[in-house]
Order: structure tokens, then sequence, then C-alpha cells
């Protein structure tokens, strides 16, 4: 449903793994659905989104939860201030619902789904500089479970995440138990043609008593109380070059520093990622 000021978009879905030499099927064993609405408001110069969604997985093989049915509810606000030129983006959520948690040689033991994340990012353009310099910082948090033993689980879930474009673009850190202090600068040394971006995160554990994740949900290192929250950093340089209207080329190099917690729980050698690719749209 869509209309000047409103869209409403609902969905449900059902996981269909690939069949390499047979017909895909569905699976009822993971289920996905929700409603999503965002309502424009011209004079204020924002726009704000608030949603519901579900998803129930049965039966799985991997992970903590033999069984998860959980549900995601959140509202975001974002525009451009009139009076400072400010852009603001800020969102936050909570997940509730019930699992069955898989535990070693004895039957599953129901827990209560009890999470939450907050993100929020403050920006602005020099619009009147050569360039068009921005600047902005941010802070994203996203709960872990601070006793696993209490019957509730508090490690938030990013449901089907984008790589790349919160934590930085080694992916090595994911919107679990975390929490990340963010600034950047970008610019456009080509007017709409060529930009420049400059990217710095200082990752922290929200909690001791969980583990660490990365973007695809996997534990990078497994909870450790006794050691530092102190994850690390990471520095991110992109190069986005928009060729022509149907070409663009991108570039980048990113380090991750890494902190007390990864020293004292393992191999602790730094991370380099460097990449190049190139995208044609007919």
């Amino acid at each position: 449903v869509k209309n000047p000021v409103w869209r409403v978009d609902a969905f449900a879905t059902e996981y269909v793994p690939v069949e390499k030499h047979d017909f895909n099927e569905a699976e009822s064993d993971q289920k996905f659905s929700g409603v999503y609405a965002t309502h424009t408001v011209a004079d204020l110069g924002l726009k704000y989104d608030f949603y519901l969604l579900a998803l129930d997985r049965d039966d799985l093989s991997e992970g903590r939860y033999s069984n998860d049915e959980r549900y995601t509810a959140g509202l975001r606000l974002a525009g451009t201030c009139k009076l400072t030129g400010i852009e603001y983006d800020i969102e936050g959520g909570w997940q509730f619902g019930d699992a069955d948690e898989a535990v070693a040689d004895a039957p599953d033991r129901s827990v209560d789904i009890d999470a939450w994340f907050f993100a929020a990012e403050l920006g602005y353009t020099l619009a009147d500089l050569a360039m068009k310099p921005r600047v902005y910082a941010g802070y994203d948090y996203a709960s872990g479970d601070s006793d696993p033993a209490d019957g509730d689980a508090g490690t938030f879930n990013p449901l089907f995440p984008l790589g790349h474009a919160f934590f930085g673009y080694i992916d090595i850190i994911g919107r679990q138990n975390i929490q990340d202090i963010s600034g950047g600068v970008s610019c456009w040394p080509v007017e709409n043609k060529v930009q420049v971006k400059l990217d710095y995160h200082l990752f922290e554990r929200a909690e001791s008593a969980d583990a660490l994740y990365n973007a695809g949900g996997a534990v990078v290192r497994p909870a450790d109380p006794a050691a530092s929250k102190d994850v690390g950093s990471e520095l991110d340089l992109t190069i986005n070059w928009k060729v022509s209207r149907s070409v663009l080329l991108n570039g980048g190099y990113s380090h991750f520093f890494a902190g007390d917690f990864i020293e004292e729980t393992g191999a602790d050698s730094d991370i380099d990622f460097a990449y190049v690719s190139a995208q044609y749209t007919f």
C-alpha cells in the first residue's frame, strides 16, 4: 500500500534451499514474516518507520537453540533538521519470544527472549565548501546475554543483516553483544562522480559473559567473562567512481586493530583487507 505520505509493506516467506539436481522446495521449518510502514512528514523534513517482524525456526541443527520463535518491534526516525542542517538517523528495537535452548545430554530448556538494539548517527554536510565534505558520528548498541544460566536469552539477533553496512567492511564484527562508537568523513573530489570515505569504528563487547559474533552470526570468539570487553577498532577507506550511468567502480582498504579481548583469548594478529569491484547496470 502506497500513497504520498504512507507506504506499508507486508510479507510472508519460507526458506527455500537450492537443490543442485532437483526442483527447489520450501521448508516450513523456517518462516519469516512481518509488516513495515513508512510515514513521510514533509514539513519537518523527516521520515519515520515502524515495523514488526517474526522469525520462526524449528529443528535447528546448529547454534545455541533447537527451536526459536522471535519477534522484533522497532522504530526509526531519519531526516535533516531544517534549522541547523544536521542529518540524523535514530533507530531502536526490542526482541521478544521464546526458544528451546539445546543443552548437552539433557532435554531442551525453554528460555524467554529479551533483547534489544539502539543505533544513532548525526551528520553534517558542508555544502558550500569545495568537494562538499560530510562529517558524522555514530553509536550502535546490540545487547548480549549477561547470564546464560538465568533462563533469559539476551543476545540480539540481527535477523538477515547487510554485510559492510554498519560495522566495517571486514565483517569481523556483527550486531550481537556489541557496542560501536564510530565516526568518519567523506568528500567528492569529482562532483557527482568520485566519492572518497574514511570511517573509524571502536568496538567493545556489551556483556562480558557473552561471545563475539561476526556479521553472519557465527561465533568469532566464545564467551570469556574474565577477559576484557575491548574488542579492537577498524579503519576503512573506500572510493566509489561513477564512470557512467551504467558503470560503477568501487575499491577500498581496511585494517582491523586487535584489542585486549582478542589478545587475551587466542590468535591476535591484525587483519588487512583490500578489494576492487565493478558494477554494470542494464
